[in-house]
């Protein structure tokens, strides 16, 4: 045990003497790890620059709208805010600022934050530049803006189109019923007498029964037995009426309620045609008189992204740090290679 401790001991000082007699290769070798290390990151690699844009979103169930109710198809903000990195957002970024990029590298450049549960949401991006920063996440945003509010008036306009379509139908179908109703009604009440003639006791109106006794001198106890004939309207025939009016009246209502369908829809397909127009020829004016704005006012940003005072890459004291360590351990390397190839140890 004592003889095996021993040659540890050896073997120790002769790795210490190994470190001792190539002290001047390992400190060279890490200076110059450090002078390439400080070259790179103080002269070769480029700054970057971190702008932010910070807002709010808030994605309700539902939207009251002109046309009735919008179910919102998603409540998952990240579903809305992940619309920055759409092909759409991005070459439209590109070719507003004349990037020389890639839809890729830009899209990659872009971080969307959003805590759970939370309305609060930023967009990070980074340039060689603080303008170039500032200015990105600013162009990022309004094309991001813009086609947000694009994408889910597409929606809510099939969305309602397509249930007016369906109401549409439902109103011929309910029509011909109606109208076929209405017929039916006026022929059978064509068969019908409007009025009616009853034999009823003279007793059962007092007052002309008053009369007749008074004028013939006799009791009203005289009169017991004796009857008129009375002309009465004819229920069935009023009860055909009634239903004739109620007839007539849903189909008015049915008629406006088809005319405001026509219009409705006349209108959601002049917005569609605008999406269109603005989807081929880039002409943001045909959205700002538009309808179903269901998404613009749910999501609120800063005027103005973050103007970033210092870069944020690259770390220059981490990288000589780095460069420092990583020379230290190449030099230490080679001086206990050299020492075991030379026989040294």
């Amino acid at each position: 045990m004592e003889e095996r401790m021993y040659e540890d001991e050896i073997s120790l000082k002769e790795l210490i003497m190994v470190l001792i007699n190539h002290w001047k290769m390992i400190v060279g070798i890490t200076l110059i790890a450090a002078i390439l290390g400080g070259i790179y990151g103080f002269v070769i690699a480029n700054p970057s620059f971190e702008s932010r844009m910070e807002g709010t979103i808030s994605i309700p169930e539902s939207v009251n709208t002109k046309y009735g109710s919008y179910p919102y198809p998603s409540t998952n903000t990240m579903d809305y805010l992940s619309v920055i990195k759409s092909n759409r957002v991005l070459s439209q970024t590109i070719k507003a600022l004349e990037l020389d990029t890639s839809i890729e590298s830009l899209g990659e450049l872009i971080t969307i934050n959003n805590e759970e549960e939370s309305s609060l949401f930023s967009f990070v991006v980074t340039a060689a530049s603080p303008e170039e920063a500032q200015e990105l996440v600013e162009t990022l945003t309004t094309y991001f803006i813009e086609e947000l509010n694009v994408v889910y008036k597409a929606k809510a306009i099939d969305y309602f189109s397509r249930q007016y379509f369906v109401e549409y139908q439902s109103y011929e179908e309910t029509e011909i019923r109606l109208q076929r109703d209405l017929e039916n009604t006026e022929n059978l009440i064509e068969t019908v007498e409007p009025t009616i003639t009853l034999r009823r006791l003279i007793l059962n109106d007092p007052v002309y029964a008053a009369s007749v006794a008074a004028e013939r001198n006799i009791s009203l106890d005289d009169l017991s037995e004796e009857t008129m004939l009375e002309e009465v309207i004819n229920p069935q025939y009023e009860s055909l009426q009634g239903k004739l009016i109620s007839l007539k009246q849903q189909l008015d209502d049915l008629q406006l309620a088809r005319e405001r369908n026509e219009r409705y829809l006349a209108e959601l397909e002049a917005e569609e045609m605008k999406l269109l127009t603005y989807r081929s020829e880039g002409d943001e004016t045909v959205l700002t008189d538009g309808l179903l704005e269901v998404i613009q006012s749910r999501i609120l940003v800063n005027g103005r992204g973050s103007f970033p005072e210092n870069p944020i890459a690259p770390r220059k004291m981490l990288i000589l740090a780095i460069a420092i360590v990583l020379g230290g351990m190449i030099g230490v390397f080679i001086a206990f290679f050299k020492a075991y190839w030379n026989n040294e140890m």
